[in-house]
């Protein structure tokens, strides 16, 4: 009997030193388990950074063209002011060549003026020589006064019409003299009158000019503003097609980690596969209470009824010494769920669980796992390593959660 005992202590023991020796033992001529299990997570760690990247990069992304479109909108509401300053600059213009055109038309007429006044000069001119000649006639012919022109008469008759005569020449003379004169004087008065019509409008033209001239430097002022925000908003533009490309190169650098995860992942796959069959081959032969259940977790370890009494706990935690320690099934069945549990599809809370289904209502649970080494339909003996302990999910400090269920619903365990 006691050789019998020492033989299954052996047997523990040897079992323990294979199992161990698989989770270490190298699986290609150049990776081990662990060491693809660290490239993995290291992928895993890579791709979160560069999806950080790429969600700072969106962000800046976002905030670029905001800034861009508020520039963009300023720029419009410049061109708005500069179009409306365009319309007054060209009323101004119109205005201007309208006052232009008037002051053409008066000075026209004043050079019309100055063209009479200087033929009625012309004419008066002419006048006043005809004058100085008759006069230099008269004192040719010894008439140069009108007492010589009375001397000269013959009778009483010629006296008078000589005198007659000369009265009417000198009252022509200073008519035509004083109508020269008041003529180059309407012409003149009306001349001036012009001349300060023209005068008028060229003040008023000075105002608009100077008017003109302001709108005109707030259309440059505006202009200049108008270049620096687009000055800036190419520069953001630049920015924002760089930080694109910086996208584009995350996302092509998210493919390729991924890629290289999914070719690791199914190089673990193959390492565990073949962990795997060398463990169908040496199954764990743990303590079995009177029901058949195998207890699920190799020695030593320690069990409690939960890690947090205020949440209502089924099943038994089974805590272990060191990492990495393999979990059993407890009875030979059906996988009925393999998977990283979420709340609110009946496994939540469990992190990587694995639900063994025994085909008499009843099935196991373990939760908590560090790594699932069985999937969804397959048959798996008891004894059949299926996992890891580990500590994902709701779970506080590395353990295995194990209940027994009888259709659906958890069960007081074999174990305590």
């Amino acid at each position: 009997m006691k050789k019998l005992k020492k033989l299954k202590v052996f047997s523990l023991f040897l079992c323990l030193v294979i199992v161990g020796q698989l989770f270490t033992c190298q699986v290609s001529a150049h990776k081990t388990v662990e060491e693809l299990r660290n490239e993995i997570e290291s992928y895993r760690k890579e791709l979160s950074q560069l999806e950080k990247n790429g969600v700072e990069q969106s962000a800046y992304q976002a905030t670029l063209s905001k800034q861009i479109d508020a520039l963009s909108q300023q720029m419009q509401a410049f061109d708005s002011q500069i179009n409306e300053l365009n319309g007054q600059i060209g009323e101004k213009q119109a205005a201007i060549d309208k006052l232009n055109d008037q002051i053409a038309e008066h000075e026209a007429q004043i050079e019309k003026m100055k063209k009479d006044i200087a033929a009625i000069e012309s004419e008066k001119n002419v006048t006043e020589e005809q004058l100085r000649e008759r006069m230099k006639e008269n004192y040719l012919y010894e008439q140069s006064g009108p007492l010589e022109v009375l001397m000269s008469s013959q009778d009483f008759g010629e006296f008078v019409s000589n005198v007659v005569y000369l009265k009417k020449i000198a009252e022509f003379d200073k008519k035509l003299t004083e109508k020269l004169d008041m003529q180059i004087n309407e012409i003149n008065a009306e001349k001036s009158k012009i001349e300060d019509v023209v005068a008028q409008i060229n003040r008023t033209k000075d105002v608009i000019v100077s008017a003109l001239d302001e709108v005109q430097k707030k259309v440059y002022e505006i202009n200049k503003a108008k270049e620096s925000k687009k000055s800036v908003s190419d520069e953001l533009s630049s920015q924002l097609k760089k930080s694109t490309m910086q996208s584009e190169s995350i996302e092509q650098a998210k493919k390729r980690v991924q890629k290289a995860q999914s070719r690791a992942q199914c190089e673990l796959e193959d390492a565990t596969d073949t962990i795997r069959s060398l463990q169908n081959k040496n199954n764990f032969k743990g303590p079995v209470d009177a029901g058949g259940y195998l207890f699920p977790v190799a020695p030593p370890n320690r069990i409690h009824r939960g890690y947090n009494p205020s949440i209502p706990h089924y099943g038994v935690d089974i805590a272990t010494n060191g990492r990495n320690n393999p979990i059993f099934a407890s009875r030979g069945g059906v996988v009925i769920a393999s998977r990283f549990g979420v709340r609110g599809d009946g496994l939540g809370g469990y992190g990587n669980v694995v639900v063994i289904y025994h085909g008499d209502g009843y099935s196991t649970l373990y939760g908590h796992m560090l790594t699932r080494y069985v999937h969804v339909g397959q048959v798996v003996s008891r004894g059949q390593c299926i996992g890891l302990v580990g500590n994902t999910g709701e779970s506080h400090g590395e353990h295995c959660h194990f209940e027994v269920r009888c259709n659906g619903r958890p069960i007081p365990t074999p174990f305590g």
